[in-house]
């Protein structure tokens, strides 16, 4: 069993973070205007879908912050992750597209990252 958090590569650290940071300008962009469809079942399934994707990039950071913060010393490894969010709906994926995709992808390697070092 590894060590925790500490035991993350640098250079992952810095990729995951680089990536969810430029997701976070991307849904900030996305979802500041008019993007939910005129239908109101569409528009249910779209707005499922952009929580989905607020919560795992808020979830994503919260990692990468503590993840940092833990390989810099400056706190101790606060343990496994709880992961909340969960992985995106196919149809939200397809509702709000590659934003939803790409942001699934992210989350579910930082979930693979966090479960290598426990």
């Amino acid at each position: 069993m590894a060590a925790g958090l500490q035991e993350v590569d640098p250079t992952l650290l810095a990729s995951l973070h680089e990536a969810a940071m430029r997701l976070g300008s991307e849904a900030r962009k996305r979802f500041a205007g008019e993007w939910r469809p005129a239908d109101p079942a569409a528009r249910a399934v779209a707005t499922v879908a952009g929580l989905t994707v607020s919560t795992q990039l808020m979830e994503a950071m919260s990692w990468l912050l503590s993840a940092q913060a833990v390989a810099a010393g400056e706190r101790r490894d606060p343990g496994p992750a709880t992961w909340h969010a969960g992985p995106a709906d196919p149809a939200g994926i397809a509702s709000i597209g590659e934003l939803a995709e790409t942001t699934d992808r992210l989350y579910r390697r930082i979930i693979q990252a966090d479960a290598e070092v426990r």
